[in-house]
This record gives structure tokens, C-alpha cells and sequence, in this order.
């Protein structure tokens, strides 16, 4: 696996498991009964909870996040493929190089190991 170039715009985890919380939400619609239980605010807000509640349980957040990772909100990836994420959180030891300014994302030639982060503002 060859390094990433992340470029993002840092936001709090709170706002990291918000933007989270509200994708899921989303892909939550596109399924299943959606279209039945939409009519009804109570039946579509169970709906919801049942099937993202599980999903963000997994994320185990608990004090000392924002010490111990980056959250980027509008987040770019770009190794040899490019993905556009609405939210990531990036562990610190896994950064090997930051920086805050204007930037370009341009195709990758190297092959070495790492992740880069960029950030806006």
C-alpha cells in the first residue's frame, strides 16, 4: 500500500460523528422500507436510530479523542485512486507530514509508505 495525500478542513470529533451520524442517516434512506415508514415521523425517526445506532457504536468514542486524532470534514484522498469523503479522522501516528496552505491535488508518482495531511481553513 503506498501513501495517501488527505486534504480536508479540521473540525471537533463531535462535529466529525455528526457529519457521520447524518451520512448514515442518508444511506439509511436509500433502503429497505424507507418508502413505508417515511409517511409516518415516529416510524421513520425508529427507523433511522435502528439502523445507524449500531454503525456509530462502533466508533467507541470516549474523552481524549481530539488528543489522539485528526477529524477532517470535505476530506480528498488521493493515492492511486481519489476518494471524496464527507468526514475522516486520521490517528497522529500515522501522519508524516501536515501542512496549512492553498494547495492541488496532482496525480501521485511516488510509491513510498505514509500519509500526508493537508488542511484548510
Amino acid at each position: 500500500m503506498g501513501g495517501w495525500v488527505i486534504q480536508g478542513y479540521p473540525v471537533s470529533t463531535e462535529t466529525f460523528l455528526a457529519i457521520t451520524r447524518d451520512d448514515m442517516a442518508e444511506q439509511a434512506k436509500e433502503g429497505g422500507d424507507w418508502r413505508r415508514v417515511k409517511r409516518d415521523p415516529e416510524a421513520a425517526k425508529r427507523y433511522i436510530e435502528e439502523r445507524v445506532a449500531p454503525l456509530m457504536g462502533a466508533f467507541g468514542m470516549g474523552g481524549g479523542q481530539e488528543e489522539t486524532a485528526l477529524s477532517l470534514r470535505d476530506a480528498v484522498l488521493v493515492n492511486s485512486v481519489t476518494l471524496r469523503v464527507p468526514a475522516i479522522r486520521i490517528p497522529l501516528t500515522s501522519i508524516q507530514a501536515w501542512w496549512h496552505v492553498s494547495m492541488e491535488v496532482k496525480e501521485s508518482r511516488s510509491y513510498s509508505s505514509g500519509i500526508a495531511v493537508g488542511v484548510g481553513f
